[in-house]
């Protein structure tokens, strides 16, 4: 059975002065043959100077650990906002805030195989430590579209666990006009109106 404690401390006596801006964590787990697995997860590209960092980490893991255990070492690239791995430890977790673009985006990762026929408009909304996202649905809100709010609502919590998330679902006839504020991630197409306004076009997510 691997010693978790050995390997922690091993990870944390290599990383110094190795931790860069691509390094969104460090996991410590063990495989199917009861061997010590950790992953580098990084996010982007990395320069060959910083390869060449997390390289001369990664050598002085196994030159700290191999003599009492088999380990595995990978390097992994997972672009942010995409979720890391579950792990039985992290030796290394990048605090990671939503940026209005990453905000955006995951919103929109969120919503692929849930926009219904009724959805009109998805916005979110940040601040220091709250998400909130609104869903306007034009006529009667079916249970449908709550599972499928609640199913959004539980990927953006797993984004970003740090931060309090509220969930606004509003039904809101056509042609009433959408409130305007924060961010509006999907809007459906609508034709004009009877009073003659046209209203915002937007294509639809598929």
């Amino acid at each position: 059975m691997p010693n978790y404690g050995d390997a922690l401390l091993a990870i944390r006596t290599a990383l110094l002065g190795a931790i860069t801006p691509e390094m969104r964590g460090i996991s410590l787990d063990q495989d199917e043959q009861k061997n010590i697995q950790i992953i580098f997860y990084h996010d982007d590209k990395m320069d060959q100077n910083t390869l060449r960092l997390w390289e001369n980490a990664r050598a002085k893991i196994h030159a700290l650990l191999d003599s009492n255990y088999h380990v595995k070492i990978e390097i992994k690239r997972v672009d942010y906002p995409i979720p890391l791995n579950r792990a039985n430890f992290y030796a290394y977790f990048k605090e990671e805030k939503p940026t209005r673009m990453r905000a955006i985006l995951s919103l929109q990762k969120a919503l692929l195989g849930h926009v219904t026929e009724a959805l009109r408009a998805a916005i979110i909304k940040w601040s220091n430590d709250t998400n909130i996202l609104y869903f306007y649905y034009d006529g009667e809100i079916s249970q449908r579209d709550k599972d499928s709010v609640a199913k959004m609502a539980k990927e953006i919590e797993n984004l970003y666990p740090k931060y309090n998330l509220s969930v606004e679902m509003h039904r809101l006839e056509y042609p009433q006009k959408i409130p305007l504020g924060g961010e509006c991630v999907f809007k459906r197409y609508e034709k004009e109106s009877r009073a003659g306004k046209l209203q915002e076009k937007s294509f639809h997510l598929h």
